[in-house]
């Protein structure tokens, strides 16, 4: 059993390592190919496909190393992503940068499009990693997701889910515009915040908190509809965003009045 979970963290780990260079590879390309409008798209594309694949991986670590493996995982999967990222990867955040005046409307709409179509990549890529059968968690995956098994990650009232997805962007949203850390440390705290929320929540809804991340992993999953889908992943989400937006912006303005 031992070397079995062993396996099934080397494998993990070859997997975020492939993840992390096939995104390394697609970001050098579009800057040589695409221009540099261009280029915000595919980064969004690419930075929602990273974190769909990296976040369904950590599956496996749910089943090989429970709730603790998990945190450490995201943990460490975030901080990978706050090294390599150079875009948002999450509608949420686009349309906090709407809502600041640093993106038009139009080209959030365009860029939410395209991060939910670089998410959906995100299941095939994990796919086809499974499909290698580097553990036997790695199999066991790959069947149940051959034999096309999806349940539902929201395991709560529909009430309960929103506002579980609510709380948990608000506060992540707050934290970030705070800004408590220094820059150079800011990702590691990023990084832990997410573990935090993910793991209190995780039981809930699954604990997403990114509207694309939810359509890649759970949409059209046996369990609920899809009015409760766009309610607790996509309404609920956007909504504290924008409120804490709002909020310090108002903030913000006041300040400078005073």
């Amino acid at each position: 059993m031992v070397n079995e979970e062993l396996a099934a963290v080397i494998s993990c780990f070859g997997c975020i390592t492939s993840l992390t260079l096939v995104c390394y590879l697609a970001r050098e390309v579009s800057r040589k190919v695409l221009s540099t409008s261009l280029q915000y798209y595919s980064e969004e594309a690419i930075c929602t496909f990273q974190v769909v694949a990296g976040c369904m991986e950590g599956d496996v670590i749910l089943e090989t190393l429970s709730y603790p493996g998990l945190f450490a995982y995201i943990f460490l999967l975030f901080v990978s992503f706050g090294m390599t990222f150079g875009g948002a990867g999450c509608p949420c955040n686009t349309w906090e940068d709407t809502i600041r005046g640093r993106v038009s409307l139009l080209k959030c709409i365009v860029a939410n499009i395209v991060q939910v179509a670089g998410g959906l990549l995100g299941p095939l890529f994990v796919k086809a990693y499974w499909w290698m059968s580097l553990s036997s968690y790695d199999s066991s995956m790959f069947r149940r997701m051959k034999a096309d098994i999806c349940d539902s990650a929201m395991k709560s009232t529909l009430v309960g889910g929103m506002a579980a997805e609510f709380l948990a962007t608000f506060s992540f949203s707050v934290y970030a515009n705070l800004g408590l850390l220094p820059a150079s440390m800011a990702s590691y705290g990023d990084a832990f915040v997410t573990a935090v929320i993910v793991i209190i929540g995780m039981d809930w809804t699954g604990m997403m908190f990114n509207p694309a991340l939810a359509t890649a992993l759970t949409y059209n999953c046996r369990g609920h509809t899809l009015t409760e889908h766009a309610l607790v992943y996509w309404t609920a989400p956007l909504l504290a965003s924008l409120l804490s937006c709002h909020l310090f912006r108002r903030a913000e303005h006041k300040a400078k009045r005073e």
